[in-house]
């Protein structure tokens, strides 16, 4: 399993027994290489080097973290208090990596697109909300989370007033965006059950 990645190495560590004990780590894993994946991404849409091949294989470590997370929580190998909220964030994760993986593919379609202005704001908000949601998963602050969904929905209202403003690529990306903040809405209630 890809364990840390950079643009000169990166260290490779076997999963392949199901041992509880590698839930938490594998679990905190997946969360930080979908970040890493979203600031990567948005980064390549902006027009700043990265290669293709090394996101697509976060996106497939991503894969991978989050399946051996399900794995876990399906067969009872581990018994976490709420493991369905476990599972909910960790399928999350999961279909983040697979709108960040479509942009990828955006890119390579349209390599002379470059993402700029109120769409890179967008994009970074995005990033920052997902940082936030994990910094509160694992140290969970009911008054923090109050105002992630207030940045949230401000975001989401942003984003709106974009599309209504645009088209063509820029309304592709924005289509991709609003996909993205409503998966992590979507994560909301399964990290306040989570923790709180």
């Amino acid at each position: 399993e890809l364990i840390t990645h950079t643009a000169t190495s990166c260290t490779i560590r076997s999963i392949a027994s199901d041992e509880a004990q590698e839930f938490n780590q594998v679990f905190r894993r997946a969360f930080l290489v979908t970040i890493e994946m979203a600031q990567r991404t948005v980064a390549l849409v902006e027009g700043k080097s990265e290669l293709r091949s090394e996101l697509l294989s976060l996106e497939h470590s991503n894969n991978r973290l989050t399946n051996f997370c399900h794995r876990l929580l399906n067969r009872g190998v581990i018994r976490i208090e709420r493991a369905h909220y476990a599972y909910v964030i960790s399928w999350v994760f999961e279909s983040i990596a697979d709108v960040f993986k479509r942009l990828i593919f955006f890119n390579e379609q349209h390599p002379e697109y470059q993402l700029k202005g109120p769409l890179s704001v967008s994009a970074h908000t995005a990033i920052e909300l997902l940082q936030k949601l994990y910094r509160l998963t694992y140290e969970y602050d009911h008054t923090k989370m109050n105002e992630l969904r207030q940045e949230h929905k401000r975001a989401q209202e942003q984003l709106e007033q974009i599309v209504l403003k645009i088209g063509g690529l820029d309304a592709q990306i924005a289509m991709h965006l609003s996909i993205i903040l409503q998966y992590i809405y979507d994560c909301f209630g399964s990290t306040e059950g989570l923790r709180h």
